[in-house]
Order: structure tokens, then sequence, then C-alpha cells
């Protein structure tokens, strides 16, 4: 027997929650079908949290130009959804929002793109061709977390995730957790959240000028390294980067800037040494 395959198309204006879903779910055309195609129509400009979340008869959705924010948890667990259109006018994938969709072949992160947050595309096992946009501000914790299919480049020990012209944009992880110095691509924009965390036998990285980011627990737990330099062209430091470690750390920047995280370089008012503080030098050299 054939399978059943409809499309469902939502109207609407603003944001799409999950009570007018759950409703559109139920009608009785779409109970009796295996699978819908969803095409969500313009004048809705965000997808609400966990609007579809663990609806498992979804295989496609097509969002709509002018649409900019799909929320926490929107299509967590879609496990049967194989292909996400994105517009061009979205601006942010918040937490979760495409976490444990198994099916989900490629991804297209259209450039406008400035937010992925935390375990956004987490458990996207089949998602084989992935690029980040150039122009993205921040990458959450465990962003692409077990996504085992997606292409990674290797260059010194280290595993990076391209943008369309740079297959080095985003160092994401390292090749093992023996690796002792790191000499981070020239080319390189991102360094993920707990791209080097826990890797005790790490005893040097060099990070180059043109880094803009360094994620959250980028370091954290490495104890092995007792300095490091971070270049003047880095926009932001991620909360706990260089947490549990004794790491020296000298800065490009003449002073602290003002966007980093506020516990960047730990909890000044932690009373565990672990997570106090740990030197700063302003206004360094490249080492």
């Amino acid at each position: 027997m054939s399978e059943k395959r409809i499309k469902v198309k939502i109207v609407g204006n603003g944001e799409l929650k999950k009570e007018k879903v759950n409703k559109l779910l139920s009608h009785p055309s779409v109970e009796s079908s295996d699978y819908i195609d969803v095409v969500v129509d313009s004048g809705i400009t965000s997808i609400g949290e966990y609007a579809f979340q663990y609806c498992q008869k979804i295989r496609s959705v097509l969002l709509p130009e002018g649409l900019e924010i799909v929320d926490e948890g929107a299509f967590d667990g879609c496990k049967n959804l194989n292909e996400v259109k994105l517009p061009s006018s979205i601006k942010e994938i918040r937490t979760a929002a495409f976490s444990n969709c198994d099916g989900l072949l490629d991804i297209n992160l259209p450039e406008g793109l400035i937010h992925i947050g935390d375990w956004a595309f987490n458990c996207c096992q089949s998602v084989r061709d992935l690029y980040i946009p150039e122009n993205i501000k921040s990458i959450g914790v465990c962003a692409f977390e077990n996504c085992s299919r997606v292409w990674l480049e290797s260059y010194d020990n280290c595993l990076y995730i391209g943008s369309r012209n740079n297959p080095f944009f985003a160092l994401a992880k390292t090749e093992n957790i023996y690796i002792v110095h790191a000499n981070v691509h020239k080319n390189t924009k991102f360094i993920l959240p707990g791209a080097f965390s826990g890797r005790n036998y790490l005893k040097s990285v060099t990070i180059p000028e043109g880094v803009r980011y360094i994620g959250d627990g980028a370091f954290e737990e490495s104890n092995g390294i007792t300095e490091i330099y971070i270049p003047k062209t880095v926009e932001y430091v991620g909360d706990w980067a260089f947490d549990n470690t004794n790491i020296t750390i000298y800065c490009g920047a003449e002073k602290e800037p003002s966007e980093w995280g506020p516990e960047w370089n730990g909890d000044k008012w932690c009373d565990d040494d672990d997570y106090k503080e740990r030197l700063v030098i302003w206004g360094s050299e490249p080492r």
C-alpha cells in the first residue's frame, strides 16, 4: 500500500504558536495521513517554542521569506523530517530548534543567519553537507554535536566545519584527546564551544590574527596549557572559556572588550579556585 502524503499550508501573522499547530495537526485529514509536507505562508515571522516538537508525520517544511526566528525546540524530535527550506530572511535558530531530527539530510544555512543556539542541530545524524554562514555572530554549545556524517576538514590534528568559501571557517574539535600542540589554521574565524575542552595532554595552542570568536568553555579543563595569546581581532570570548585551568592569558586588546562574556575568565565571586579569574595581561604582542 502506498503512503498517504498531504500538503498542509499554515497561514497567519507574527508567531506561529504550538497551540495553533496542535489544532491543525488534529484535523481528520492530517490524522489519517502517513506524512505531511508543511508550507508556512508569508506573514508568519517566527516559529514558536516547541511548535512542531515530536511531530513524526512531517517530511518537509517550507518556511517563508520574512520569517526571522525558529525558536527553542520548534522541530525537536521530528525524526522523519527530511528537508527544511530556510528563507534568506532568517536571523536566529535557537536552542535545540532542530535537535534529534534523525532524517534531516542537508542544512542550507542562509548567509543572513547571525545566531545558532545551543544544541540547535544536535543528533542530526543524517546531515552530510553543512556550511556555516560567514556573517554568523554566535554559535552555541554543542550546536552540531553528534552530526556524525558532516564532512570535517582536517588540519594540524584539529577538525573544521567550513563556510562555502573557507573550509577552515570554524574549528569544531580536535582529532583525538592526545593532541599536544595545535596551530589554528590561518583562515579560521570561529573556535567553537568546547573545541579544546578536557585536552589534558595539550601544551600549546597558537591562535592567529583573524579569529573573531572563541566559544563557551573552549579551553575548559585543558590543564596542560600554561599560557595563551588572544589576538586583538577576537570580538567575543564565551563564558567559562578557561575554567579549571591555570593559564596566563595574553591579550592583544588594550582592555577587556565589553562584548566578551561576563564570565569569560571565570567567576570573580566564586570561592572554588578552579573557577576564579586567571591572570590576564592586556596590550600584549603575539607570543
